[in-house]
């Protein structure tokens, strides 16, 4: 999807309907004072820009801190980039290319580890050691997957070197409704705008209607 149509259709502002469990899930952590922050599936940056302000507004960040988020997708990235550099985040926030499975960071590197709907992709079995290989001692590893996914395999994470500490649960059909629901209806708005009289058939609509798939 471009970031015009993306701008179109307000997918950034619906994005940030979901900003309270990412708040939630910050606060009930202990200090991340000078601590080393990784996102992984960082995408176009709707949760990094969410922990730069948290971490501002907590008065947490610290010169020797750092976020970096990464992710496979280049194209995201490179939106990502400009965004940070509007922002006036480049010394704050770091990006990089790179996947899960092979991050090429140290060992120990990080204090938060954090993944929003990234791990059921590879699975847990491909991506809790190279996650608990990168979290220093004593630091923690904030999971968001779907119950449905995670809920059996809760188990399993003490094979992986992990000990639950705590559950923030979403609200129920949440991403229907906040996201999926409102923005099915905007490309449908969309659409019908550019089918009025007088106005173009063209490239717009074809963009619309391959941003539902």
């Amino acid at each position: 999807m471009s970031a015009r149509i993306r701008q179109e259709l307000g997918v950034d502002e619906l994005r940030e309907r979901f900003a309270e469990y990412t708040r939630a899930a910050y606060e009930s952590l202990p200090s991340t004072r000078n601590q080393r922050i990784l996102e992984i599936g960082c995408g176009r940056g709707a949760v990094t820009f969410r922990l730069a302000r948290l971490s501002e507004s907590a008065q947490e960040f610290a010169p020797d801190s750092e976020i970096v988020g990464i992710d496979i997708d280049g194209d995201a990235l490179a939106e990502l980039a400009r965004r940070i550099e509007v922002e006036g985040l480049c010394r704050r926030v770091q990006i990089l290319q790179r996947s899960l499975l092979v991050t090429g960071f140290a060992d120990e590197r990080f204090g938060l580890v954090w993944a929003e709907g990234v791990v059921h992709i590879p699975g847990l079995e491909a991506s809790l050691p190279e996650c608990n290989r990168i979290l220093e001692p004593g630091g923690y590893f904030v999971l968001v997957e779907a119950i449905a996914w995670m809920e059996p395999r809760l188990r399993n994470l003490p094979r992986f070197g992990f000990e639950l500490v705590e559950r923030i649960p979403w609200e129920p059909d949440c991403w229907w409704t906040r996201y999926g629901k409102p923005l099915e209806a905007r490309i449908r708005r969309a659409l019908a705008r550019s089918k009025a009289p007088g106005r173009s058939r063209g490239a717009d609509a074809c963009a619309i209607t391959g941003a539902v798939a």
